[in-house]
């Protein structure tokens, strides 16, 4: 789809269902778990965020777009930061920003230089959490990646006081004990 005709549809389009257009378009055929298409997880993101009181728009389209930059890396089509901003704004950008991965291999090290940037971004804590906890209650944690980094997770990411609703879901859901 070229620019101008993206363009035409988000003029035609309210902002959250832009987001969810444009994300179901640059996910394209991208798969999620149980074969369902990708759009499920970020739709499950989503309605993670409204059970949790979310109604703010940037968050909202933030759900839709948080893998976008890193799923299309090295891609036609390839999103960016600034696309994100132009389409949605900065704050939308600089949610999707702080929760996306660098292409980094080593998991430890990329996670070293993700959580800071999630830290740093007012909201970003609170889409992260809503993306781990539709991740494995949809049971994306086969090989227990998310429960054996979840004390680094949470000792990088948890402040006392802030979204303990949901650190308790995730917790529960990880059969964590606190």
């Amino acid at each position: 789809m070229s620019l101008e005709t993206e363009s035409t549809m988000q003029a035609t389009l309210d902002p959250l269902r832009w987001a969810r257009f444009y994300a179901a378009m640059k996910h394209g055929t991208q798969m999620y778990a149980a074969g369902h298409s990708y759009t499920y997880h970020l739709k499950c993101v989503e309605l993670v965020l409204r059970r949790f009181g979310v109604n703010d728009i940037s968050m909202l389209e933030a759900a839709w777009l948080h893998d976008v930059i890193e799923d299309t890396r090295g891609k036609l089509g390839q999103v960016k930061r600034k696309d994100i901003a132009e389409m949605f704004g900065e704050r939308t950008a600089d949610l999707v920003t702080a929760v996306t991965n660098d292409a980094t291999p080593d998991h430890v090290a990329r996670m070293a230089r993700t959580y800071p940037r999630i830290r740093a971004c007012h909201g970003a804590v609170m889409l992260k959490l809503a993306d781990r906890i539709a991740n494995v209650s949809e049971g994306r944690d086969p090989d227990g990646k998310y429960a054996a980094e979840h004390e680094d997770f949470y000792r990088a990411l948890h402040t006392a006081g802030e979204h303990e609703d949901m650190w308790a879901e995730l917790d529960t859901l990880l059969g964590v004990k606190r």
